[in-house]
């Protein structure tokens, strides 16, 4: 025994409970496979970015602007789509208040 709680031992102890994890999966995975995009520097823009708004119909303006809320939108938007949306989807903040999965997990 070392205490720590790995896989096994997660298996052990919740084999017949869905994971928390498992429900989190998909957006997870979305948001893993995006990492390191960046905003452009300067007058231009991500288009990477740019489209996720777009997709989302979010009138964004620019990469300039924080996109971390428009990220969560995106990766929550395409892999749970049975998830209300947050009302203000560029405030990473109201991810935390109104999403269901977020209130499910504690």
């Amino acid at each position: 025994m070392d205490g720590i709680v790995d896989q096994q031992t997660t298996t052990a102890l919740f084999k017949d409970v869905p994971s928390v994890i498992e429900l989190l999966l998909p957006w997870f995975e979305e948001a893993k496979h995006l990492m390191g995009t960046k905003e452009v520097l300067g007058d231009k823009n991500n288009p990477v970015i740019m489209d996720w708004a777009k997709d989302l119909d979010i009138n964004y303006v620019g990469d300039d602007i924080p996109w971390c809320g428009l990220f969560v939108t995106h990766c929550v938007g395409t892999t749970l789509q049975h998830e209300v949306l947050t009302g203000n989807p560029l405030g990473a903040r109201q991810w935390e208040r109104s999403c269901g999965f977020l209130r499910r997990r504690r």
